[in-house]
């Protein structure tokens, strides 16, 4: 792709061609700079962040367990199941 840039195609319509989006073939342009081809480091480096931010902590994931398994043994309605499973069984009771 960056070759048929450097070729003097334009750039939608080499991204057309390679089926991939114009900021993808952008991307891949600024990444190749002005270095040659065969100097540039072609390895694919992820753009995901390097944490999910959203995620439940390991710390709130083992209380959520732990409760879980004291419910299991010690209660008396047997409601321990997350979710609409446990639900429905904490209804039919």
């Amino acid at each position: 792709m960056v070759a048929a840039v450097r070729q003097g195609r334009p750039q939608r319509q080499v991204a057309t061609e390679f089926r991939v989006a114009l900021s993808t073939l952008q991307w891949w342009l600024t990444r190749a700079g002005t270095d040659p081809l065969d100097q540039v480091d072609w390895s694919t480096h992820s753009r995901a962040p390097g944490r999910v931010h959203n995620c439940t902590s390991q710390e709130v994931e083992l209380a959520v367990l732990a409760c879980r398994q004291r419910l299991a043994t010690t209660s008396a309605l047997g409601f321990y199941e997350g979710g609409k499973r446990g639900q429905a069984t904490f209804l039919r009771t």
